[in-house]
């Protein structure tokens, strides 16, 4: 990016519109992580706009709300073993 001084930068509410999330979505990602590259200028967080949109390019492209959630629970998550308690 310090190699092309055009790069346009969006502030978080414009990315947010961009890619169709609320700010507090936008923010989310930021502090869990998952979301798209940013820079923080002193207290400014600024999204590239190339970055940005390389990020929505690979976002998977689902079929249902299941394919590919990891976080997916397993029919017998949680419980214990039959036969133990």
């Amino acid at each position: 990016m310090s190699e092309n001084t055009d790069q346009k930068l969006l502030s978080a509410p414009e990315a947010a519109c961009r890619i169709g999330l609320a700010p507090a979505t936008l923010a989310k990602l930021r502090t869990c992580g998952g979301g798209p590259p940013f820079l923080r200028l002193g207290a400014r967080v600024l999204y590239p706009l190339s970055l940005l949109d390389r990020w929505i390019d690979e976002q998977p492209i689902l079929q249902s709300t299941s394919d590919g959630d990891e976080r997916r629970r397993r029919p017998n998550a949680g419980r214990p073993p039959n036969g133990t308690k």
